[in-house]
């Protein structure tokens, strides 16, 4: 891979090519020194002294001479958070040296600097960052970078035009896709709702030229699907044609990014445990939810069978392997009732709604819009066709 051909450039002699889909796995494998090293000059210092509660520690680290400091990585972008300005250039000098002698790296000049973060903003993996002061201690504030917020006019733009000039199901599908996949992204940042409503105000009048010349209409939904009413709760009025719904760019609100454990990993048997303790609680929380369901005209068998299987998958489908809320569970007869299936245990298979259907899809142009959709790996897409061929259907 890292001596795979560049177009324009040939192939390389060192490094690897921006944006090379390697280069994030290599900044994780190199720069797992630096969070070690930086972690513990302060974080994981140890103490001769044990203490029972974190803060108690971080309290009588801040008496000693140690820099106090947080390092937030992200690939090869990364943060060290201070509280004054004295132990941000230690931090600084300290860890340019370090990167230099012992990791044999070079910091870029233009990116790396200190910052006071009460008087200006900082940029990090596309937001812009900000401390205000709020009564008696400083908050923090946080915006889309003006260069991202940009790209999703542009890309927005894209899309609208794309459904201008062929106004598919396809087009309208993958503009909603992209207005989810922003929000997802940065719904993070405190000043979330105010950004997108700029974004918004920016593509407006080419949405009103463009779909209203082919029909779009702007409404409030009232016949929207499970998926439109499950994102967007409140009533903002989007375009819609023919009762298809694109999702509305400024109908978002803050997400709180609450905080994870750093001992829940799947690379240690103690941070295996605390995953699979979490994932119970999940599984059952839902597996309440799938009790209260109604399904008319379905036996008892079915209806306890169901709730065992997914209990026995951990609640994820056969197929992609995706975990699977209560909402999005669907229940497969492996061999269907008119063929002589049962609802046995061992003849039910948990499955994605969207994969049970292309389980049963028999029209081409059906087939081919739910694996766009769906984006199954050659893996999922062989199970998928052993469950189409139990079904007596032709492999995809």
């Amino acid at each position: 891979m890292l001596k795979a051909p560049i177009k324009g450039i040939g192939i390389p002699d060192k490094g690897t090519p921006q944006g090379g889909i390697l280069s994030p796995l290599l900044s994780n494998i190199i720069l797992n020194d630096l969070d070690q090293w930086v972690a513990h000059q302060y974080e994981l210092f140890e103490t001769n002294h044990h203490y029972s509660r974190v803060d108690g520690k971080y309290r009588a680290l801040r008496k000693t001479n140690l820099k106090t400091g947080f390092i937030v990585r992200y690939a090869d972008d990364f943060k060290i958070l201070t509280d004054n300005h004295k132990d941000a250039y230690k931090w600084y000098h300290a860890v340019k040296l370090y990167l230099k002698d012992r990791l044999k790296l070079d910091i870029s000049k233009e990116k790396s600097k200190v910052i006071n973060l009460r008087k200006n903003s900082s940029e990090f993996l596309g937001f812009k960052l900000k401390v205000h002061k709020k009564a008696s201690k400083y908050v923090t504030y946080t915006k889309i970078k003006e260069k991202k917020k940009t790209a999703i006019v542009e890309k927005a733009r894209e899309h609208i035009d794309r459904i201008y000039r062929n106004p598919t199901v396809e087009n309208m599908i993958h503009f909603n896709q992209f207005v989810l996949g922003s929000h997802n992204y940065f719904k993070y940042a405190t000043r979330v709702s105010a950004e997108f409503r700029e974004i918004d105000f920016r593509i407006h009048r080419m949405m009103h030229n463009r779909l209203g010349r082919i029909g779009f209409k702007k409404v409030i939904p009232t016949n929207a699907s499970k998926t439109y009413k499950k994102f967007f709760k409140n009533k903002y009025k989007t375009w819609s044609f023919k009762e298809f719904h694109l999702y509305p760019l400024q109908d978002i609100k803050f997400s709180i990014p609450y905080g994870f454990s750093q001992n829940k990993t799947l690379f240690t048997p103690e941070g295996r445990k605390l995953v699979h303790k979490e994932l119970e609680k999940e599984i059952n929380i839902n597996i309440q939810k799938l009790l209260t369901s109604k399904l008319p005209g379905r036996s008892v068998e079915y209806i306890d069978n169901r709730l065992s299987r997914y209990s026995m998958v951990q609640g994820k489908c056969e197929i992609t392997g995706v975990f699977l809320t209560a909402e999005e569970v669907h229940c497969h007869h492996y061999k269907p009732t008119h063929l002589g299936g049962n609802d046995d245990y061992n003849n039910l298979r948990i499955v994605n709604k969207l994969i049970h259907k292309l389980i049963h899809a028999t029209k081409e142009e059906t087939i081919l819009n739910y694996l766009k959709i769906l984006q199954l790996n050659s893996r999922q897409l062989n199970k998928l066709n052993e469950f189409r061929r139990a079904c007596n259907l032709e492999s995809i």
